[in-house]
């Protein structure tokens, strides 16, 4: 036989234990998803974390596994039968015992890191930060049907649902940001939420503002031009739902403004002074209160000589009382 004969034969072979290989290779792939589809996810708690992932991609998608990841923190302290109504808005199209299941399964891998916060199809879950009551422990129950809202945050508009909770045995009923009832008053929570509710449907992140509140300061930017900066950048202008509104824009301001005074004061309880939304007001005016008893704090060793000529430890003034001299029509003062 010539060279060039067996060259050809060698090939021949070559091709056919390749051929062979991936037939054996999709044999095995084809039983090793047979046995990840047979794995009973019910059995969560006796399953390695890393099985449990493997079992969850394969059963449903991976959009569905990061959807689910995102909103495990805010489940955790839902009782289960509010937990199965916020499941069958967000996946309808999964049954009730496999959207608890796949929350169990997600709940013990723990994948935080999954979550693309930049993805606006995810749905966000707003839920009170505790599953039992803070003054007597009682696990929390219904207060309200979960509602759908609007959440917007730093890669534009998001659609969210939130879940409000009550302590039967105490009256207090808990909702994202704060808690109590219109007979004793609202407190805040004692950490900070991730985003502010500007209303009861809708809800800014806290990161978002505080860029809101830069601008202010620095380029004097209005509700109006925040709002429809936004909604041009996100193309929401003329959306059915017209996208950030100015109100929203500025309820969102004032109401985490508020919040930031008064968790730099320790009053977390309004001042015992929230029973309803116009108390505001009242509020506002205890702050003023408070302002004006305190100063910057300033020691003897920073204190010049020159500071004391103008009345330091002798002489207050009002924070902001330069605004009156300041010439607002942008034009030359004589």
């Amino acid at each position: 036989m010539s060279q060039r004969s067996k060259r050809v034969a060698f090939s021949v072979e070559s091709l056919r234990e390749e051929v062979d290989q991936e037939i054996d290779q999709e044999a095995i792939d084809n039983k090793l998803l047979s046995d990840i589809r047979a794995i009973d996810l019910n059995l969560v708690d006796y399953i390695s974390a890393q099985i449990i992932f493997c079992a969850v991609l394969v059963k449903f998608s991976l959009n569905t596994v990061c959807a689910f990841a995102n909103i495990v923190p805010s489940l955790c302290v839902l009782p289960i039968k509010i937990r199965g109504e916020v499941l069958k808005l967000l996946h309808p199209h999964i049954s009730g015992n496999d959207a608890e299941t796949l929350f169990k399964c997600m709940r013990k891998v723990n994948l935080p890191n999954l979550v693309n916060s930049s993805n606006t199809s995810l749905v966000h879950v707003f839920a009170p930060p505790y599953g039992h009551c803070l003054d007597c422990n009682l696990s929390l129950v219904r207060h309200n049907d979960p509602v759908k809202v609007q959440y917007h945050h730093h890669y534009g508009t998001s659609e969210g649902i939130k879940v409000s909770l009550k302590c039967s045995r105490c009256k207090m009923f808990y909702g994202y940001s704060k808690y109590g009832n219109p007979e004793t008053g609202w407190k805040l929570y004692p950490e900070a939420r991730t985003s502010v509710e500007a209303s009861g449907v809708c809800l800014v992140e806290r990161s978002l503002l505080k860029w809101q509140i830069s601008l202010v300061n620095h380029s004097w930017v209005s509700f109006s031009g925040f709002s429809t900066a936004f909604n041009e950048v996100f193309d929401q202008l003329g959306s059915k739902d017209e996208g950030f509104g100015e109100k929203q824009c500025a309820a969102a301001f004032w109401n985490g403004e508020l919040e930031e005074e008064l968790r730099e004061s320790g009053t977390l309880d309004f001042f015992g002074l929230m029973k309803k939304d116009d108390d505001r007001e009242k509020i506002m005016e205890e702050v003023d209160k408070n302002r004006a008893k305190s100063v910057y704090k300033h020691s003897q060793e920073d204190c010049s000589e020159g500071c004391k000529t103008r009345g330091c430890g002798r002489l207050w003034v009002v924070d902001g009382q330069w605004k009156l001299m300041f010439a607002h029509c942008m034009m030359q003062r004589k």
